[in-house]
């Protein structure tokens, strides 16, 4: 390869790596979304699914012991519906996790995942 070639190589990459390393920061890093749909079906009220929900966000975001490190804060989880991106959840990786937690129904939790563990590309979490 040519040096002019190597340089403009190089040129391009480094114009690539600045906004991915903010796309990278900006997306959490394991979203537990079969223990967030476990909760979803176990309260039948949203405020309090809302709320135990928050409490295990929080306990990813604080604690380590689990399988990555989360950004997400629980005042995100509001009374509409969120779309949460990660990098892995239980469905796989490249993921997305959408929470609505609408105050006249009960919560739902969707899971989606680009690259899935199992062979659907996309599962119903909890009703």
């Amino acid at each position: 390869m040519s040096p002019g070639a190597k340089f403009t190589l190089a040129m391009f990459a480094s114009a690539l790596q600045v906004p991915l390393l903010f796309l990278a920061l900006g997306v959490s890093g394991y979203m537990p979304s079969s223990t967030v749909a476990r909760l979803a079906r176990e309260h039948a009220d949203p405020a309090e699914a809302r709320a135990a929900i928050a409490r295990e966000l929080d306990y990813v975001r604080t604690s380590r012991r689990q399988r990555g490190y989360s950004h997400l804060r629980p005042e995100q989880i509001g009374v509409t519906v969120r779309r949460f991106r990660s990098w892995q959840n239980d469905e796989g990786f490249l993921a997305t996790t959408t929470i609505d937690c609408r105050s006249q129904s009960r919560c739902t939790v969707t899971a989606d995942a680009l690259v899935p563990y199992r062979t659907a590309t996309r599962s119903v979490v909890a009703p």
